[in-house]
C-alpha cells in the first residue's frame, strides 16, 4: 500500500490560525470517512475526524488517491500523490478559471501531456463537456451553452 503525506495550515477568514478545528477526510465519491494514518507505512491509524494542531496544521498519511476534506464549514478536493507534494490543487494540476461565459474554453496548460479534465461550473456543480486535446500543452472544452467555471487538469 503506497501512502502519501498531506500537510497544510489553516486559518479563519479573520487571519487567526484554525487551532483545534475538526476536519473530516472522505475518499472521493464516498460518503464514508477515509482511513488516515500517522505514519508512511500505514500502521498507526488516526481518528477521523482529525483535529488541527496548535499551529493550525492538519497532517496525515493516506493511500494515493483523490479525497475531500471538510473543515470549518468548507469542503475541498485534494489528491494524495506519490511525489509527496499535495495542496488544495495538487502539484500536477493546472487550474483554468473561466470568468466570462463561453461555449468553448481555450486552455493553454503547458503540462506537456494530455491531462484528465474535471470541470465545475459557477455553482460548484460537476459539468460534463467535450474535451479536445489540441496538443500536449493545449486543449478546448466545449459546452452546449456559454458557461462560467473552473477546469482542473491533472496529469
Amino acid at each position: 500500500m503506497v501512502m502519501a503525506l498531506y500537510q497544510d495550515k489553516f486559518w479563519y477568514p479573520s487571519g487567526a490560525l484554525a487551532i483545534a478545528v475538526q476536519a473530516r477526510v472522505f475518499s472521493r465519491h464516498v460518503n464514508a470517512l477515509a482511513s488516515i494514518y500517522a505514519d508512511a507505512a500505514g500502521t498507526i491509524p488516526l481518528p477521523n475526524p482529525i483535529t488541527t494542531d496548535g499551529a493550525g496544521m492538519l497532517t496525515f498519511y493516506a493511500t494515493i488517491g483523490d479525497y475531500w476534506i471538510h473543515i470549518g464549514g468548507t469542503s475541498f478536493r485534494i489528491a494524495m500523490d506519490a511525489d509527496g507534494v499535495t495542496d488544495q490543487i495538487w502539484a500536477e494540476t493546472y487550474q483554468h478559471d473561466q470568468t466570462a461565459p463561453a461555449a468553448v474554453w481555450n486552455v493553454t496548460h503547458d503540462i506537456g501531456l494530455f491531462p484528465s479534465v474535471d470541470v465545475i461550473d459557477s455553482t460548484n456543480t460537476v459539468v460534463y463537456a467535450d474535451v479536445q486535446h489540441i496538443s500536449a500543452n493545449q486543449l478546448t472544452i466545449t459546452f452546449q451553452s456559454p458557461t462560467i467555471g473552473t477546469a482542473f487538469l491533472r496529469r
